[in-house]
């Protein structure tokens, strides 16, 4: 087996490779061969002057679908988009290879865009693999349905949309809430605009999200920090990381 020519950059990969696996490991010709294939396919369109993003969330139906718009929505821009669950497998016989991918693919990456619907499956660990260094100051974090911060639209929206996906009530009973919840918030939200928001997450079949703590606080972190942002409706998800993550439309 022919081994790929190290690429100039080769000691800053390994040293990425070291952060994935740990100190003391010594790599076997195969493994060597194996990584360098992998970013002669992968990491080297991130070591271009392009833009790049790192898209992280659940790449199981329907959360995928958030992934993929909004790389769509950030490739309109110019820029270069990855989603883990999409690109050209790392395999070894006994390596950690998803932790190899995730930290060389985060690494060069310009920015990681994380994507949270719920507080179980595969990009929960990825939580706490961004929020320290080397990858928290480019890592932007976007949870729906919760604001450690919410504003009065925000709470109106999430305990009403909680009522109707609470078996234990019934029609009348999450009317009077509603009615109750208008007449005592400061929100200036329509009882028409509530109720479709509700009427098309009920459609959808989308209760609101829920978070462990473990998530909530590091949430705080990234909010503390500005790189953290709430999201409620799908459709507009693409738009909100555009606007809110620096690259091509921010210069």
């Amino acid at each position: 087996m022919e081994d790929p020519t190290p690429p100039p950059h080769a000691t800053q990969l390994f040293e990425y490779v070291t952060h994935a696996i740990g100190d003391g490991i010594d790599l076997e010709q195969e493994e060597l061969h194996a990584i360098l294939e992998f970013d002669a396919h992968e990491i080297t369109p991130l070591r271009s002057p392009v833009t790049s993003y790192f898209i992280l969330g659940s790449y199981r139906s329907p959360y995928r679908y958030r992934l993929r718009s909004t790389a769509h929505e950030l490739n309109k821009y110019g820029a270069y988009t990855v989603i883990l669950g999409d690109v050209k497998q790392l395999r070894t016989r006994r390596l950690p290879d998803e932790d190899i991918m995730f930290t060389l693919i985060a690494a060069f990456s310009s920015y990681i865009v994380a994507i949270y619907e719920k507080d179980s499956g595969g990009e929960a660990p990825e939580l706490g693999e961004i929020d320290d260094p080397p990858f928290f100051e480019k890592a932007y974090v976007y949870a729906r349905d919760y604001d450690p911060n919410p504003t009065h639209d925000f709470d109106l929206v999430v305990q009403t949309l909680s009522d109707y996906f609470d078996s234990e009530l019934d029609a009348d009973e999450r009317e009077q809430r509603l009615a109750r919840r208008l007449t005592e918030s400061e929100s200036m939200l329509s009882r028409d605009t509530i109720q479709d928001i509700v009427d098309r997450r009920v459609e959808a079949d989308e209760p609101p999200a829920s978070y462990s703590w473990p998530h909530k606080n590091k949430f705080r972190k990234f909010e503390l920090h500005s790189r953290f942002h709430s999201w409620m409706d799908p459709a507009a998800l693409p738009a909100l990381v555009v606007e809110t993550i620096p690259g091509p439309t921010h210069g």
